[in-house]
C-alpha cells in the first residue's frame, strides 16, 4: 500500500506535473542537449537533490538551483533561454531523434515548486537505489528524452518514470 504524504508536504497533482515537465526540460534542453553537442553522451545521472550531467558541461540540479562546475549556483528562474544564458549553454534538446521529450520551448517558464521538485528528486533517488539493489553491477542512467531512470539487464530495460503522457505523476 502506498504511503500518503502529510498534506503540508504534498504537492498538488497539477503543480507536480508542471514541475516534472520543467525538470524534464531542464534535464533535456539545458543539460543533456549541451552535453551531447559538446561531443559527449546525452545521458544524465541521479544525484542527491536532483540529477547531473555525466560529462561537460558539468551541471547539477540541487533543489531549485543549478550548480555549475561544482561551484557557482544559479537559481532556476525566468525562461529556459534566460537560464541557458545564465549557465553559459545553448538551450535545446540533444540532436539525436527520439519520440519522447519535454516539448519545452526557450520562452517557457522554468520556475519550480520547491515541494514538488524535492518530491521528484527524492523519488528519483529511491528509484536509483532500487535499481542498484536489483543489479549491483549496473549504473542506472537518467534518460533525458523520456525522463526516466533505468538499467539494462540481460537485454531487458528496467526503470521508473516520475510521470509521462500515460501516467502524469510518480506512483
Amino acid at each position: 500500500m502506498e504511503q500518503q504524504e502529510p498534506a503540508s508536504t504534498a504537492a498538488a497533482p497539477a503543480t507536480l506535473v508542471a514541475t516534472r515537465r520543467r525538470l524534464h526540460g531542464i534535464g533535456e534542453c539545458l543539460m543533456a542537449g549541451p552535453q551531447r553537442r559538446a561531443g559527449g553522451r546525452f545521458t544524465l545521472r541521479v544525484t542527491p537533490g536532483g540529477f547531473a550531467t555525466t560529462g561537460a558541461p558539468a551541471l547539477r540540479l540541487d533543489g531549485t538551483d543549478l550548480v555549475v562546475d561544482e561551484g557557482r549556483r544559479v537559481a532556476i528562474a525566468g525562461t529556459f533561454a534566460e537560464l541557458a544564458d545564465a549557465l553559459g549553454v545553448d538551450c535545446g534538446p540533444p540532436p539525436d531523434p527520439y519520440p519522447d521529450g519535454s516539448e519545452v520551448a526557450p520562452a517557457d517558464d522554468t520556475s519550480l515548486d520547491p515541494t514538488a521538485a524535492r518530491r521528484i528528486a527524492d523519488w528519483f533517488l529511491k528509484a536509483d537505489a532500487a535499481l542498484r539493489v536489483m543489479a549491483p553491477r549496473q549504473t542506472p542512467i537518467l534518460w533525458p528524452e523520456h525522463f526516466d531512470v533505468a538499467i539494462l539487464l540481460d537485454d531487458i530495460s528496467y526503470g521508473a518514470s516520475p510521470g509521462d503522457g500515460f501516467h502524469a505523476t510518480p506512483s
